[in-house]
């Protein structure tokens, strides 16, 4: 006579409470992590997508041949760009007549700038009075302690190149 052995499907609640509390050990570990991770793509992303906006803002300003201004937003969250075609008015914030493109920040990041940024037809970085000048362009991130910290700087030169300190 053969004796029969029954095999039983499933995990005994030792098994599955021990699974759990590793899962919970390790994704205790990984939020924190997640987060880090999170908010320093998105200071990279900023300054990414400031260079090449800067980039495409003097190539538009050339081919367009038009005094391009980059308007940073009031909340400092967002900038856009656009040309401004003659008469130009010294007296007065410059604004463009025509939008090119506009750029929302990542979340909790902000720019703020020296002056306004200005390009002549010749892709160089010039003040209201077309005088060539430089900017200091600088990156806040909004901290947990409840207020803005600058994580980066960078300096757009009269000739046009933008490098970050």
């Amino acid at each position: 006579m053969k004796r029969q052995i029954k095999l039983q499907n499933g995990f005994s609640l030792i098994e599955m409470l021990v699974v759990m509390s590793i899962a919970g050990i390790l994704l205790a570990v990984a939020v924190p992590q997640l987060y880090n991770m999170k908010a320093s793509y998105n200071r990279l992303n900023a300054r990414s997508y400031f260079m090449q906006d800067v980039k495409r803002a003097q190539a538009e300003s050339i081919t367009q041949g038009c005094r391009g201004i980059m308007v940073i937003a009031s909340d400092a969250e967002s900038y856009s760009f656009g040309c401004d075609y003659l008469s130009y008015d010294t007296t007065t914030d410059p604004t463009y007549d025509k939008l090119s493109f506009k750029r929302n920040l990542p979340s909790n990041i902000k720019i703020a700038s020296t002056g306004p940024i200005i390009f002549n037809s010749r892709g160089q970085a010039i003040d209201i009075d077309y005088i060539i000048s430089n900017l200091t362009i600088s990156f806040t991130e909004y901290t947990s302690g409840g207020g803005y910290s600058q994580f980066s700087t960078g300096t757009l030169l009269g000739t046009g190149v933008f490098n970050f300190d």
